[in-house]
Formats: C-alpha cells, structure tokens, sequence
C-alpha cells in the first residue's frame, strides 16, 4: 500500500480523535452525516481538513495497518463520536437566513389561511343574523317570542356547527 494511501487514512484516524477531543469545535451537518455510516466516513472529503475520500475497502485496508487493532478500532472511534456529537448543543437557527425566512413565511401563510377561514364563518353568522333581523322586524309583534326562540337556536347551533366557541351562548348574560 502507498505511503499517501496511509498518510490520508492517518488524517481521517486523527479527525476522529480531534473530534472526540473536542467536539463542540466540529458543527459541520455534513461532517456530522459523514460519520454516521462507515461508508459515508469512508467517502467523506474535505479540502478544509485536508481529508480524501476512500472507498471503504481501501480504508479498511490502510487501517489495517496504520491503527492498532484496524478498521474495528476506526470504527468504534467514529461511533464515539457520532455520540460526542449527538451532545453538543445545536446552535439556534438564524432568523436572517432564506431557510429560516422561508419557514417564517409559510407559518404566516398557515396563520392568514385560518384567519381568512375565521373571518369568512363570521361573516356568514353576520349575514344570516342579519336576514334573521330582517324577517323579524317585519314579522307582527304578537309573533316576536316565538320567532326569537326559534332564530336564538338557529344561532346557536349555528355558531356550535361552524366551531366559533369564542362567541359562547347567546342566552348567557355578561
């Protein structure tokens, strides 16, 4: 095997190792990807790091003969890390960036959705208390309780059947 072979397998051992030291340093989501599989460690680069990818056969092979006990100790130093890693803190996302800005927009989106949707129930028990006034008034005095109560139970399931609990019972005095 070729001395750079080694030398480049050596580099990924001594990430792991940095990493473990101090994992708080390495916050890269593609670093943190990288070691979730052998495979994808095997494959990671990085021109930062001076780090080359392999092909997992050929790590395992330099391992072999660069880290006492070989790729399985290579191996059981990127789970370690992938834990180490899995404990530092996520940094809490900007508010400036076109991710976070795009996720803001569609909560607003959602938000407006509903208030519209509100806004078009209220609207409706609007117009069909109006047509309920109307008729009303035009109906002769003698009839008035029982055009109430029957309008007063209209409303009220009315506004029960449209999911406008804020409003409350009409019958309830405040």
């Amino acid at each position: 095997m070729k001395s750079d072979t080694l030398d480049k397998a050596g580099k990924k051992f001594s990430l792991l190792r940095a990493i473990l030291v101090s994992p708080e340093s390495y916050t890269d989501p593609a670093l943190a990807k990288a070691i979730a599989t052998q495979e994808s460690f095997a494959s990671y680069e990085s021109l930062p790091l001076e780090i080359s990818k392999f092909s997992l056969n050929s790590l395992k092979q330099a391992a072999d003969k660069l880290v006492p006990g070989g790729f399985a100790t290579i191996d059981r130093q990127r789970k370690l890390c992938i834990a180490a890693l899995s404990k530092v803190p996520v940094p809490e996302e900007r508010r400036d960036t076109v991710r976070s800005l795009q996720s803001q927009n569609k909560a607003n989106r959602i938000a407006i959705e509903a208030l519209e949707a509100h806004v078009m129930r209220l609207t409706y028990l609007f117009r069909e208390t109006y047509k309920l006034y109307k008729n009303a008034a035009q109906s002769p005095p003698e009839l008035c309780a029982l055009i109430f109560e029957s309008d007063n139970a209209y409303l009220n399931a009315l506004i029960a059947g449209m999911d406008l609990n804020e409003l409350g019972d009409l019958n309830e005095k405040k």
